[in-house]
């Protein structure tokens, strides 16, 4: 499969779209993207995060996540959260007597099941990829598994 643009510029290379890491079966593509920024020793790979288990991810809780992968990673790769909070919860001062109303909103939320896709890191050097999935899955409430699928090798 190759490219559609002939003008591959190392700048851009974070943002190829997911079908090249389906098949690279010429040499030249593998070659072209494995010089764009990394030696020929380092392998690129993409990381996906899957929940193991159902609960609740609040809004600050992703905002970490994004802030660590900017930091840890730099303007290396892809990183892509496929969860948006979009549930507001409510909570009302503790001195307050009952009825009044509901209370104001104090931040947002996303339900997550087993098994649901929470986000992904793409185009990214094997070790440096491990290294920042493993230090978002701490950031997390619920229990992760981390797979990886290599785009070349």
């Amino acid at each position: 499969m190759l490219f559609k643009n002939k003008n591959i510029k190392p700048r851009n290379y974070i943002n190829y779209p997911s079908y090249v890491c389906v098949s690279l079966k010429s040499l030249d593509v593998r070659d072209k993207l494995k010089s764009l920024v990394f030696s020929q020793s380092q392998e690129i790979a993409s990381f996906s995060v899957f929940a193991d288990e159902a609960g609740l991810i609040y809004d600050y809780q992703i905002e970490a996540c994004k802030r660590l992968v900017k930091r840890l990673a730099k303007k290396i790769g892809r990183f892509s959260p496929h969860i948006v909070a979009y549930n507001a919860y409510t909570q009302k001062p503790s001195e307050v007597r009952m009825g009044k109303g509901k209370g104001k909103i104090e931040g947002y939320l996303v339900p997550v099941t087993s098994g649901q896709l929470l986000f992904s890191f793409d185009y990214v050097p094997f070790k440096l990829g491990k290294d920042v999935v493993r230090a978002v899955s701490f950031k997390l409430p619920v229990r992760v598994s981390i797979r990886t699928t290599s785009c070349i090798s």
